[in-house]
C-alpha cells in the first residue's frame, strides 16, 4: 500500500522537516480515528489550514478570504483574480493563492484523467491527530477511480501547507491588501491580455501551470520558455 501523510506543524514542526515534506507529493495511507470531510473549496482549504496551524475554522476562513488579487476575492469559494486581471500577487500569501489558481486552471485543460472533473467538484479528505489526508479513508482505490478529484485535493493541500509555512515563519498580512475596493483592485492588480490562446499545462501535480503554446513550450525540467529556448 502506498502511503500519504502531511504532518501537522502546530508551530512546533521544524522548518527542516517541513521542507522535506513539502518537496514530496503526498500519497495514501489509512490511519485510525479519522474524521471524513466532504465539503467544498474554501471550507476544505480552511480545514486543512486549521489542522496544520491550530487556528479555528473561523480564523482560517478570515485569514484566506478577500485578500490581495487572488485570495477568494469578494468572498468567492475559489481562488483567482477577477476577470481581466492576472500577473503577480501582491505578497507571498497572494502569490500562494495565484499559484493555486493557475494549477486549478489546468483541470479545464488536461485530458488524461480516467474521470474528468472541475475545481467545483467535491473530493474526499480527512484529518487525524493533526495530519491531513487526500482520498477515501475506507477505500484505498478511490484516488485511482477519482484521479482528477484526488489531484484537486493535492493542490489545495499543498496550498494550505504553503500558507502554514508563511505563518510559521512570521509572515504578517498587509492591511492595505485586505478587502480591496473595486478602485483599489484596479490600481493594485495587473490587467492581462484577454484574447484567445491555445493552452497546455506544464509541471506535475500539484505544481502545474498553464501556458500559451503559440509562443511558449514546456521544457524537460518543467519550466516554461519561449519556443526553441529550452
Amino acid at each position: 500500500m502506498t502511503k500519504t501523510l502531511i504532518s501537522n506543524f502546530n508551530f512546533k514542526f521544524s522548518i527542516l522537516n517541513f521542507g522535506v515534506l513539502f518537496a514530496q507529493r503526498p500519497q495514501f495511507s489509512t490511519p485510525s480515528n479519522t474524521i471524513a470531510m466532504n465539503s467544498r473549496k474554501l471550507a476544505q482549504s480552511k480545514k486543512f489550514l486549521s489542522t496544520l496551524t491550530g487556528m479555528s475554522d473561523t480564523e482560517s476562513t478570515k485569514y484566506l478570504k478577500n485578500y490581495g488579487c487572488y485570495c477568494h476575492i469578494n468572498g468567492a469559494k475559489n481562488v483567482g483574480a477577477l476577470e481581466g486581471f492576472g500577473g503577480n500577487g501582491l505578497d507571498e500569501l497572494d502569490e500562494a493563492c495565484r499559484d493555486l489558481a493557475r494549477a486549478q486552471k489546468c483541470f479545464s485543460v488536461d485530458t488524461h484523467y480516467n474521470k474528468a472533473c472541475t475545481v467545483e467538484d467535491s473530493y474526499k479528505s480527512w484529518t487525524d491527530t493533526g495530519n491531513t489526508f487526500c482520498g477515501d479513508e475506507n477505500d484505498v482505490n478511490w484516488k485511482n477511480k477519482q484521479d482528477c478529484r484526488y489531484d484537486v485535493c493535492l493542490g489545495e493541500q499543498q496550498f494550505a501547507m504553503k500558507v502554514a509555512e508563511l505563518i510559521i515563519l512570521g509572515f504578517e498580512k498587509n492591511d492595505e491588501f485586505q478587502d480591496l475596493s473595486e478602485a483599489e483592485y484596479g490600481v493594485m492588480c495587473q490587467q492581462k491580455y484577454t484574447g484567445s490562446s491555445n493552452l497546455s499545462c506544464c509541471g506535475t501535480v500539484p505544481n502545474r501551470y498553464p501556458f500559451n503554446t503559440d509562443v511558449k513550450e514546456c521544457c524537460g525540467d518543467s519550466t516554461i520558455a519561449t519556443i526553441g529556448m529550452c
